[in-house]
């Protein structure tokens, strides 16, 4: 079973059509076809936004969330030993597993990524993709994936080298957004970069398959802006034992076309408020340069662009690239004095930080539509 999400047009990438691919015997989902994995790589390396400064080296509220609630999952099974964190981002959850007396390292696709987790943590990590990087010569009593499988074209093989990398009866942490609960997703849910698409009984299938042992598992239904489940597993010989149940392809196809008509009530209901907040204004600033930006361009018919006088961004990787033929620039390009300016906050999980950052530091006077507070 196919199902068309439509075209996005992705800064550094271009425009990417969107299908999910439903397996008629097991009910796993996949996007297929899928951004060739150079122009992934490419994106992650250059474009993610892990490094965000205006925090001023603060994490935000959705990795602390994630940090408490796998640091608690962690303690209840293991004792401080020596641990890999894949996809470390800038080395927050790293930080504060050392506090509890863990010995600490990981890796992440971005260069700036390494850097940043060397000033603000002091802590050392590999700049690269796992699959690719050569490990220290030490079998880990941990090793945690956290939002990072589901970005994986090949999300077993790493579970295959976390295996490799283990002591027996060491512990795998694994989280994931859920395929569970629509009413729970976010805005724009579906995305070019998550490649799988995870409900719990494909995790599992998945973990157990690599020769893990799921000893708990926690599905978290708000806890981001979508729902979260957390695996923890361990490396033992009778790992084969447990079975993972698949799931109804005719029930998960009704689960994703129940969510994508909200999506669109949704969509329908920001084209109707911003038609009524940009009456009257000549210029217009989109404020994020990500795939909200591209969803909302997209999905929306009320925003003139011709009005549009610019797509600003924080992230300098973004600056000269374009969505929908406009271009991404620093902030600091427009005038958010001019009480003229209209800026469209574009991000739901951010947004009021977004917006704090406007207000606070920026002292705009711009009039500030954000679209979900």
């Amino acid at each position: 079973m196919i199902i068309s999400l439509g075209v996005n047009s992705i800064a550094g990438i271009g425009d990417t059509e969107i299908n999910l691919k439903i397996c008629n015997l097991c009910g796993s989902v996949i996007q297929d076809p899928v951004v060739s994995p150079e122009l992934m790589q490419l994106y992650y390396i250059n474009l993610s936004n892990y490094t965000n400064v205006s925090r001023d080296g603060e994490p935000d509220s959705t990795s602390v969330d994630a940090m408490t609630r796998q640091l608690s999952i962690i303690e209840d099974h293991t004792r401080p030993g020596s641990m890999y964190e894949v996809g470390c981002s800038t080395g927050y959850t790293l930080s504060e597993l050392r506090k509890k007396g863990w010995r600490v390292t990981g890796c992440d696709p971005s260069s700036a990524a390494a850097i940043v987790a060397a000033e603000l943590y002091d802590i050392e990590i590999q700049a690269g993709q796992f699959d690719d990087i050569e490990l220290p010569n030490e079998e880990f009593n941990l090793v945690l994936i956290s939002h990072v499988l589901e970005h994986l074209y090949e999300p077993i093989e790493c579970l295959n080298k976390s295996y490799k990398i283990l002591k027996n009866e060491g512990y795998l942490l694994v989280e994931v957004p859920c395929l569970t609960n629509p009413e729970n997703w976010g805005n724009g849910y579906f995305t070019f970069e998550h490649i799988n698409i995870f409900s719990k009984n494909v995790l599992l299938r998945c973990i157990v398959k690599a020769g893990f042992l799921p000893k708990n598992i926690l599905i978290s239904l708000n806890s981001t802006s979508y729902p979260v489940v957390t695996v923890i597993a361990q490396k033992v010989p009778n790992a084969a034992d447990y079975i993972a149940s698949n799931d109804n392809p005719i029930k998960i196809r009704e689960l994703i076309s129940t969510y994508l008509k909200s999506n669109e009530s949704e969509w329908d209901r920001i084209n109707f408020r911003l038609a009524k907040e940009l009456n009257g204004f000549k210029k217009i600033v989109i404020w994020g340069g990500g795939v909200h930006t591209s969803q909302l361009l997209n999905s929306t018919n009320s925003i003139d662009r011709k009005r549009i006088i610019a797509i600003v961004d924080i992230n300098k990787s973004k600056h000269g690239m374009e969505i929908c033929g406009i271009k991404i620039c620093s902030y600091m390009m427009v005038d958010l004095s001019d009480t003229a300016v209209a800026v469209v906050i574009s991000s739901q999980a951010y947004e009021e930080e977004i917006n704090l950052f406007i207000v606070s530091q920026l002292k705009a006077k711009a009039k500030i539509i954000s679209l979900y507070t």
